[in-house]
């Protein structure tokens, strides 16, 4: 079906969640769960449905959705749990381990860890700051 779809010229479908722990929570059976894991992620890629999530709480969001991810980018974590949960999806073809990995990302802004399934790859990069007016600092609702 994918080819048949490109051949109609039906674009790619990409969703995006903030906060993905929201719908998908670690700890109890959800509506989101059903759609976005059973329906979404395991039949979705062959039509070309593609999902991209967000969370700052890794250890918060389903086991499954992190085993089923193809490219994960992970910056600085502080939390032991957030840790622990990306280290359960170790990679057969990582050097080390995810917790050694996030030691490097170490705490300079911009830097993370990216894991790549599709290429079986893990890499450290930098992403450049971001420029907008306020620099990529964070912004200040009241004036001091």
């Amino acid at each position: 079906m994918g080819l048949e779809v490109k051949k109609q010229g039906i674009p790619m479908v990409f969703l995006a969640i903030d906060e993905a722990q929201l719908f998908l929570p670690n700890d109890n059976h959800t509506l989101g769960k059903e759609v976005f894991i059973n329906q979404w992620m395991r039949q979705g890629r062959q039509p070309g449905l593609s999902l991209l999530m967000a969370t700052q709480r890794p250890s918060a969001l389903d086991q499954e959705v992190l085993s089923h991810s193809d490219i994960i980018i992970c910056h600085r974590l502080t939390a032991q749990e957030d840790i622990d949960a990306l280290s359960k999806i170790r990679p057969t073809y990582m050097h080390g381990t995810i917790r050694e990995s996030i030691k490097k990302v170490g705490d300079e802004r911009g830097v993370a860890l990216i894991v790549d399934d599709t290429s079986e790859s893990s890499h450290i990069i930098k992403v450049r700051p971001r420029l907008s007016w306020h620099g990529g600092a964070e912004s200040l609702v009241i004036e001091p």
